[in-house]
């Protein structure tokens, strides 16, 4: 089984030097691979959203994913809860300036109605996507984010992830999804695609996308 303990514990020391990097300079540290992207996809999002005391939701993450958002934009009005169902993050507190966040590992804690729920590449760790409908309360005009998240058009299925054999994603219907949102009252409203090759997949199968997608809700 794939240890998210280790995983998440490096991402704290990797959002420490982003923290030190981002107070010692004006602009952000320059991540590799996708993740700037992503970053800025987040940061845009938020400001769609753009108003006094913000609630975000981060939903099965780490300090990384809000480390590396300063000097993009004005990060005071906004309040993040980071779900870490493991844990770890709770025993370290990284007093990021201009950040406020609370870290949970048990939704049911989390009694704010959340305006924008992001999913930094963590959808397809998820057994059932649909569980977070009963776990979250949203706002009546609340966005979800899903970034760097394969999807396939074909028939869903798990491949075993290139860089760790101990851990599988699984690789939902595009379709299915848009469908199953939209019985939640959320409707895509954006959506774009990023080199396959970055999604790690071992047996990759045809018409398979790893996308970003928006949705909000009516």
């Amino acid at each position: 089984m794939y240890n998210w303990k280790i995983y998440n514990k490096k991402k704290i020391k990797l959002a420490r030097k982003f923290d030190k990097f981002n107070n010692n300079n004006i602009f952000n540290f320059v991540e590799k691979s996708y993740y700037n992207h992503t970053r800025d996809l987040f940061s845009l999002f938020l400001l769609i959203k753009k108003k006094s005391n913000s609630k975000i939701l981060d939903y099965g993450s780490n300090v990384a994913s809000i480390s590396n958002i300063k000097n993009k934009f004005n990060t005071k009005n906004y309040e993040f809860f980071i779900y870490d169902p493991f844990g770890l993050n709770k025993k370290i507190k990284i007093n990021f300036k201009n950040i406020n966040y609370k870290i949970y590992k048990n939704l049911n804690l989390i009694n704010e109605k959340i305006d924008l729920v992001n999913f930094g590449s963590s959808l397809q760790y998820l057994s059932d996507y649909n569980k977070i409908f009963d776990d979250i309360k949203f706002k009546k005009k609340s966005k979800i984010l899903i970034t760097a998240t394969p999807f396939t058009l074909g028939k869903e299925y798990s491949s075993v992830q290139k860089n760790n054999n101990n851990l599988d994603q699984k690789i939902n219907n595009f379709s299915k999804l848009i469908k199953d949102f939209k019985k939640k009252k959320f409707n895509l409203i954006f959506k774009s695609s990023i080199d396959l090759k970055m999604a790690s997949i071992k047996n990759l199968k045809k018409n398979t996308f790893f996308l970003n997608l928006i949705f909000e809700k009516n």
